[in-house]
């Protein structure tokens, strides 16, 4: 072992272990699928000598790297898990109820969903402060741990769910508005059905590459597989088909979809005077910023996913925040577009103020 000078652990299952290479003093090169190993390299070994895919997000000491990213995530998650939470409650509480109407059922299904990206988040925090100081010896452990994984699958649970809801809202909202006194809108039992399909459908999604993936989500330490990365790991094809291809064009569609509900708001918003018109206005104004937002989102992902299936080397930083801001900035967001500044959840608080005060 004192002679050894190259080693190429690439296709191996390597588990990283203190003092591995105490006895390789003349070990000049290293080739593996893990940069962990980089992390315990000779100290005479060449600063170039050991060949690796970087971590995407983490360190030799932390699961999130960057303190800036870290900050982020506490504070995106936090706001995405307690908004969406007063979202839910204020439209249970709202004498109108959650199953008044179609908008209310899907905009409860879509803060249920953005709430659980927000769990994610936290959770992500909470681990990455766990594994502070010692990652490298904890990284397998915790790449492959029943929890990753499950943070993995609620990671694609939620944003598949946000995705589908956001379409059927622009189907709702586009019958809601061209034909505002007809029989063509969305019943309470469709829209209730259509939930129900929706996270059946996403739940598929999330739990397929877990049994039929081998090592789907233990790839990264934040336990999500984004097609960004040039190196194409396990499970690069399903990530690309799953949140470039289908993501992409359900966004394109979403955003194609919101031309003929702008159009339809125009031509009848002379007429607001139509108590029915007047208020799908303004439910569809509003439902163009929260589509607007994510489509901030999904578009981008599916374009650098597209240019890295290209050839493109999107840099190390990118996928970072890509994974901890971009994802899931909608998520936190949302709720201020669709509840937070309509005038009847402000009526909804000041009730609550009163009773209070009394």
């Amino acid at each position: 072992m004192k002679s050894l000078q190259s080693l190429d652990t690439r296709g191996n299952d390597i588990y990283i272990l203190e003092r591995l290479f105490d006895t390789n003093s003349n070990l000049k090169l290293i080739y593996s699928d893990n940069f962990a190993l980089c992390c315990i390299t000779p100290k005479m070994m060449p600063a170039d000598g050991c060949i690796a895919p970087p971590f995407d997000v983490s360190s030799c000491t932390t699961l999130i790297e960057s303190d800036i990213l870290c900050t982020f995530l506490w504070i995106i998650g936090i706001l995405a898990v307690v908004g969406n939470i007063c979202v839910f409650i204020s439209r249970i509480k709202n004498e109108e109820g959650l199953f008044h109407d179609t908008f209310s059922i899907l905009v409860g299904n879509l803060s249920v969903a953005d709430s659980l990206i927000g769990v994610y988040l936290i959770s992500i925090g909470i681990a990455n402060e766990f594994l502070r100081g010692k990652y490298i010896w904890k990284e397998y452990g915790w790449r492959n741990s029943l929890h990753c994984s499950a943070l993995g699958i609620l990671s694609v649970l939620s944003s598949q769910v946000s995705v589908l809801t956001i379409s059927f809202l622009t189907v709702a909202r586009y019958l809601a508005v061209k034909f505002p006194f007809k029989e063509h809108k969305i019943s309470r039992k469709n829209a209730i059905f259509g939930c129900v399909t929706i996270w059946m459908v996403s739940l598929i999604m999330g739990l397929f590459p877990y049994f039929a993936i081998e090592n789907y989500y233990s790839v990264s330490g934040v336990c999500l597989s984004l097609p960004l990365t040039k190196h194409k790991r396990t499970g690069w094809l399903y990530s690309f088909l799953l949140f470039v291809v289908f993501n992409f064009l359900s966004f394109l569609f979403i955003a194609f979809a919101q031309a003929p509900i702008i159009h339809e708001v125009k031509k009848i918003s002379s007429q607001v005077e139509l108590s029915g018109k007047s208020k799908h206005i303004k439910v569809a104004k509003r439902l163009s910023l929260v589509i607007l937002t994510d489509c901030l989102c999904w578009i981008p992902i599916g374009t650098m996913g597209l240019m890295v299936m290209f050839g493109y080397d999107m840099p190390r930083v990118i996928y970072a925040w890509t994974v901890v801001f971009v994802l899931p900035i909608n998520s936190a967001i949302n709720p201020f577009l669709y509840t937070f500044s309509d005038s009847k959840y402000k009526e909804f608080c000041q009730k609550i103020v009163k009773k209070r005060n009394i």
